[in-house]
């Protein structure tokens, strides 16, 4: 969780608390509570295979892909045989990249949690946008001072992230219409 953590963290420019020369908007729990409202459990969804092909015509099955990237790495992963198998080579949970060392029998498959990135970022960015919405502009004799062009470079940033965010289908139902293949 610490690899998603960093990661949301760069997208809004929230500086890590790991290093100590400055403060950070927000804890890591924070950051985790927002990944939480934007994550997706998936059960024994299949990965896509690369076939690696070799000089004599063999095919080994040791690369495997997730279509959705940024897991939390205590996924696990199921063989053909329904049994538990561990991912021993390359592994790579914020891109969706699996490598086994010997060639799988064919379909794997993953159960675990994948997150919106964005989505949570976005959150983030609007609770800081909250937070600053109270400074003001002023000046004095000699000088001014612009603070609220901090809140529409915050609103930029989360119009930014907003149009990365994955999609969620909604299922609706129409209550001024009469469904199809009833009538009464």
């Amino acid at each position: 969780m610490f690899d998603l953590i960093e990661f949301v963290r760069d997208l809004i420019g929230d500086p890590n608390p790991v290093d100590g020369t400055c403060t950070p908007n927000f804890t890591d729990a924070q950051v985790q509570r927002a990944l939480d409202q934007h994550s997706t459990d998936v059960f024994q969804q299949r990965l896509r295979v690369a076939d690696n092909i070799q000089a004599n015509g063999t095919i080994f099955w040791t690369d495997f892909y997730s279509e959705y990237p940024y897991w939390e790495s205590g996924a696990q992963f199921q063989g053909a045989t329904w049994a538990h198998i561990t991912p021993d080579g390359f592994t790579d949970y914020l891109t969706g990249e699996w490598h086994f060392l010997t060639s799988q029998t064919l379909p794997v498959w993953i159960t675990g949690r994948y997150f919106d990135v964005y989505g949570a970022a976005v959150d983030l960015v609007r609770r800081w946008e909250a937070k600053v919405k109270l400074d003001f502009d002023f000046s004095s004799v000699n000088s001014g001072y612009t603070r609220s062009q901090k809140m529409r470079q915050l609103r930029q940033l989360a119009q930014d992230l907003q149009q990365r965010m994955g999609m969620r289908n909604v299922k609706m139902r129409r209550q001024d219409s009469r469904p199809v293949g009833r009538y009464r």
